[in-house]
């Protein structure tokens, strides 16, 4: 780093750890999404075995928490709004 920077290394310890828990949330968000959308079929409506309550079970979660993240993420971890 030059004499010119501003950043001191609490600053860019705070945002490496600011961006260590963001992907960690989302990829914590999208192994879950991925397992019971894709693994176990609840995303899919062409399995006869699939009951309609775990669809809407499925889709109300996503529904429900890609907002939260997505607000979690950018208010409470980073601010910006």
């Amino acid at each position: 780093m030059s004499s010119n920077d501003n950043w001191s290394d609490k600053e860019i310890i705070a945002s490496f750890f600011k961006m260590v828990y963001t992907v960690a949330l989302w990829v914590a968000w999208l192994v879950f999404t991925i397992f019971w959308g894709i693994a176990k079929d609840w995303a899919f409506f062409d399995n006869a075995n699939i009951h309609g309550w775990q669809h809407i079970v499925f889709f109300t979660w996503f529904a429900v928490t890609l907002p939260l993240l997505i607000w979690i993420t950018v208010v409470k971890i980073w601010k910006i709004w």
